[in-house]
């Protein structure tokens, strides 16, 4: 008989969880597993694309539900009415998830936490986890913690009790494990077992695309905000010389908020860039066939990547790659397979796009080293290989505990 395996994501846009989400249940050996995943209707990365990337799988459903605790408002007084109430309808949510969940029986429930420090009901869905009886509660963090504008401190012993109720934690970066053992009481308990468990890239072939034009064409592949450093990028543009620059065609690819989006727009023009920029949106295709159609993915994020998965997913396509220094993607970038500069420096940033430039061949030799890590070190099969050890582990600790 199959185990069962049910799947906790409060999310709300595009990003990596999801591509990771599809890459590790699309593993053979998840095959062996019927699977539930429990999502908030206003999770935008549950669309077509994704639905459609995870297949028909007979032993996978998605069960949508209304959160209490995840509601968005444009007026300003009904937002500070929403963030007063915020403790209640945390608390409120436990009551919600517990009977969501109350007539299904799992053998390992994962919760999918894409970012760590509010009142998040992805973790908080461990409780009813708890209360359930499930046998195995395990916590995914894939980012960084974000301090609470308001209820700081509640929410951190909120937290390090819930923590006391989860079987493991599994972290997909030595930086998200450094930050969140940093920055918060979650991992006092020393007895909760704790792994890095890195994401999976996927190897299926793709013949990245032969540089047939003149032009450099450079992708930028995230969501528009200002943390991904889109402005720097910008703003490092102008530090090159002109030969340079004519020489680019920077795409931005992803979603973001519609003012920021303006903005960056703005500052295109008022930059004399329009014809360098170019603001795609969001494409409806596998983020690695994207890639490959490339000649350089540049990564400008000003503060921290959990793990930085389209870039990694470029290296595992042959495309040449500029990072900022930042989080996560330490755990697989150096100088011998990318160039790595420092964050929030547009002048930093301009210098490795005139080496790049000057020495093209040699950063796609570079790529080439890069290609073959992502191979033998940071495959899907080894994510999904890890996962279903780290699970069976969780499970044989917690009989002889019992």
């Amino acid at each position: 008989m199959k185990k069962k395996i049910g799947i906790f994501w409060e999310n709300f846009e595009y990003g990596g969880v999801g591509t990771y989400l599809i890459t590790l249940l699309n593993n053979k050996r998840f095959k062996n597993f019927q699977i539930t995943i429990f999502t908030n209707t206003t999770n935008k990365a549950i669309n077509k694309s994704f639905r459609k990337e995870i297949g028909n799988k007979k032993d996978l459903k998605i069960v949508p539900y209304k959160s209490i605790n995840v509601i968005f408002f444009k007026n300003i007084i009904l937002k500070i009415i929403f963030h007063a109430l915020r403790p209640l309808l945390f608390f409120l949510s436990i009551i919600q998830i517990y009977f969501l969940l109350k007539s299904r029986r799992f053998d390992y429930f994962i919760s999918q936490c894409g970012g760590f420090g509010d009142f998040r009901s992805d973790f908080v869905s461990i409780i009813p986890a708890k209360i359930l009886k499930y046998p195995v509660r395990t916590v995914v963090l894939h980012h960084c913690y974000t301090r609470p504008k308001l209820w700081g401190g509640l929410i951190n012993l909120i937290n390090y009790f819930i923590a006391k109720f989860c079987s493991s934690f599994i972290f997909v970066s030595k930086a998200t494990l450094k930050d969140i053992k940093k920055n918060t009481p979650i991992l006092k308990n020393k007895k909760i077992y704790h792994e890095i468990i890195h994401n999976g890239i996927s190897t299926k072939k793709i013949t990245k695309r032969k540089n047939y034009s003149k032009n450099i064409n450079t992708i930028v592949l995230s969501r528009l905000e200002y943390s991904k450093g889109h402005l720097d990028l910008i703003e490092a543009f102008k530090y090159l010389p002109e030969k340079t620059r004519e020489k680019f065609k920077v795409h931005f690819v992803g979603k973001g908020d519609k003012k920021f989006v303006e903005f960056l727009k703005k500052k295109v023009v008022d930059s004399n860039l329009n014809n360098i920029f170019k603001f795609k949106g969001y494409v409806n295709e596998e983020s690695r066939k994207i890639l490959s159609k490339y000649d350089l993915l540049i990564s400008p994020s000003r503060d921290f990547e959990g793990f930085g998965l389209s870039v990694a997913e470029s290296l595992s396509v042959g495309v040449p790659v500029i990072s900022t220094k930042v989080g996560g993607v330490l755990d697989y970038l150096d100088n011998k397979n990318s160039i790595l500069v420092k964050a929030k420096s547009p002048r930093s940033l301009a210098s490795s796009i005139q080496l790049f430039f000057t020495n093209r061949i040699k950063y796609e030799k570079k790529a080439i080293v890069g290609k073959k890590l992502i191979q033998n070190s940071f495959s899907e099969d080894k994510m999904a290989h890890n996962y279903v050890k780290h699970l069976k582990r969780v499970k044989n600790l917690n009989v002889q505990n019992s």
